[in-house]
């Protein structure tokens, strides 16, 4: 990809910023996380005097987001760490530093 030097910069904190967000609303929804995954036998259980706040459906739809976009996130700064991905604009950047 050839985008500029501040779009992978910006799509690592996007990605980020979203994982970060869906990441406290699920732990702000312990509960119905913990019922999303009860069984008999867990040592962990939801708890009998709250009904659940959210549909299971939301809870797994913000467990994959925060998933993907981590994902996503920790793969796009990899990639630039490794130097697979790199900016078109630093290669005819007189000022850029090269080694």
């Amino acid at each position: 990809m050839n985008l500029p030097i501040g779009a992978y910069g910006l799509i690592i904190a996007v990605c980020g910023l979203i994982a970060l967000a869906s990441g406290v609303w699920l732990v702000l929804r312990a509960r119905d996380i913990a019922r999303l995954t009860s069984k008999p036998d867990n040592d962990v259980t939801a708890g009998r005097a709250r009904k659940p706040a959210v549909d299971k459906a939301v809870v797994r739809v913000m467990l994959a987001i925060m998933i993907l976009s981590s994902i996503v996130a920790l793969g796009l700064f990899a990639a630039i760490a490794a130097g697979a991905i790199d900016s078109s604009d630093t290669r005819t950047d007189p000022y850029a530093q090269r080694p």
